[in-house]
């Protein structure tokens, strides 16, 4: 499998489009991921940074939960919900839909 553009990503400087001002993602290597476009100047930047802020973030993110999802799945606990109100295995389980959604096998996440 192909592996993505390291990271961190940034935001370059706009193009001049038909549209209005398009946004260029570029990856740490100096050359172009993705050109946002199509929107207004204001929603192409907020949508460039969004994307930029997500693949920064990500591998992090996913790092954390891991970490979360092995602590409490392994904690005794009792029925008693948690501050916030939430069952914990509603909790558990919520943090094993969300490191479902990034495509990566358990296997390697607990690795």
């Amino acid at each position: 499998m192909i592996k993505h553009t390291k990271t961190p990503w940034r935001i370059s400087s706009f193009e001049q489009g038909s549209a209005g001002s398009a946004r260029v993602i570029m990856g740490n290597d100096g050359f172009s991921i993705a050109h946002v476009m199509d929107r207004t100047p204001a929603e192409n930047e907020a949508d460039a940074a969004f994307i930029v802020d997500a693949v920064n973030c990500h591998d992090a993110l996913v790092k954390a939960l891991t970490l979360a999802e092995d602590i409490l799945s392994r904690a005794p606990f009792s029925n008693a919900l948690w501050p916030n109100g939430m069952h914990p295995m509603t909790g558990i389980t919520q943090i094993r839909d969300a490191l479902g959604l990034v495509g990566s096998p358990k296997e390697q996440r607990n690795g």
